[in-house]
């Protein structure tokens, strides 16, 4: 009896972390697709998306999805209490600060400008801007939905600035 207790004491924290590593995954594709949408917003040129910057962003979106896809094959397959809707993360500020350092990171690499202005209101403007006010409205419950929503996302920059 105490055995399987403390198996299924290890089988909670294991599963427990696992949905941790599930959230932070989906907090920084949202991160990656407000950074995306604000660099197609903000560039000056048609070819913005083949910039470094773009093209890592864009990698770390499709690495996103690869790994949404193969915890679809896990017990994550189904929603279990996981709801992260876009609104609610993109207003809390340790996401915002997430945001921040991406885009610092990104400028540091490649060798450009720190952003400026209210990381919040430029974010939410940018999505408006390009007509992508929806995400507002994503609701992430599994792997299936974050692979969706990178697709959805991923494909309208495609259609309304040819990525």
């Amino acid at each position: 009896m105490i055995l399987r207790d403390s198996v299924s004491e290890i089988l909670r924290l294991i599963q427990m972390n696992f949905y941790d590593f599930f959230n932070f995954v989906v907090r920084f594709s949202f991160a990656n697709i407000i950074q995306l949408c604000h660099l197609a917003k903000s560039s000056v040129s048609a070819k913005w998306c083949s910039s470094c910057t773009a093209q890592n962003l864009i990698f770390n979106l499709e690495s996103a999805k690869d790994i949404a896809i193969k915890m679809k094959l896990t017990c994550l397959s189904e929603n279990h209490n996981i709801s992260l809707d876009f609104r609610s993360v993109s207003e809390e500020p340790a996401f915002l600060e997430l945001c921040s350092q991406l885009e610092r990171t990104y400028a540091f690499i490649h060798d450009k400008h720190e952003p400026t202005g209210d990381m919040k209101k430029l974010l939410m403007d940018d999505l408006l801007d390009m007509g992508l006010g929806k995400l507002l409205s994503t609701i992430v419950c599994n792997p299936e939905n974050l692979a969706t929503l990178i697709d959805d996302t991923l494909q309208n920059l495609v259609i309304s600035h040819k990525i």
